[in-house]
């Protein structure tokens, strides 16, 4: 039954505000500028022989196991931007996921650059602000990425109605899978099948698409 009373969140302030006679502010980069903690997080990206010509943002973590796209599949990914745009992937997220985060440096060879647990939160805005795309679980750095205007693929359970946290902004391509045993409400799911049915190559073919 919630799946059919579910409203959007970031789109429901909006409503609030348009309710009581003001207009929304609208695909705006709001957030504020802090040249210090952009040399700060770039520093951190060369010390580790990166670049910001090419720079993508990988967040391969979240709150729960149920939300994370396999580490497998995102080391994939990195390693067809490192191949096809010479990129320079910087992979985000807390301290917590510095686990997922060095998996997929691994996978990369040691060229993908891990910075979990080592941004704040204006950090990992001037992070985004320089990068090219961004590839991302449903998490809070989506909605920055979104605001942003970054490209970004955001990836997607279907344990809850995904239009509950469809992330706002022009530049961004949501994707979920439908499957028997969607809105199960399980939080702490072992092995989301609807995590599993997103290929690689979808999520290359939604980021391409979002650069050209």
């Amino acid at each position: 039954v919630q799946l059919h009373f579910v409203k959007n969140e970031p789109r429901r302030s909006r409503e609030v505000l348009i309710n009581i006679g003001l207009v929304p502010i609208a695909n705006e980069d709001l957030f504020s500028h802090d040249n210090a903690a952009k040399e700060s997080v770039l520093k951190k990206v060369m010390e580790r022989g990166g670049n910001t010509s090419a720079l993508f943002v990988i967040n391969p973590g979240a709150k729960f196991r149920a939300k994370c796209w396999p580490t497998k599949r995102f080391g994939e990914v990195a390693n067809y931007m490192i191949s096809k745009y010479d990129a320079c992937v910087v992979l985000t997220g807390t301290s917590d996921e510095r686990n997922i985060a060095e998996e997929i440096v691994g996978k990369t060879n040691g060229k993908a650059i891990d910075l979990a647990g080592e941004t704040t939160i204006q950090e990992l805005v001037e992070l985004l602000r320089t990068a090219v795309g961004c590839i991302t679980n449903d998490t809070g750095t989506m909605h920055i990425a979104a605001m942003l205007g970054v490209p970004t693929v955001a990836l997607f359970s279907t344990r809850h109605s995904p239009t509950h946290w469809l992330p706002l902004g022009e530049k961004i391509t949501s994707l979920f899978s439908i499957v028997d045993c969607i809105y199960c409400y399980d939080d702490h799911c072992e092995g989301p099948i609807c995590l599993e049915k997103i290929k690689v190559d979808d999520v290359i073919s939604s980021l391409n698409q979002l650069l050209y």
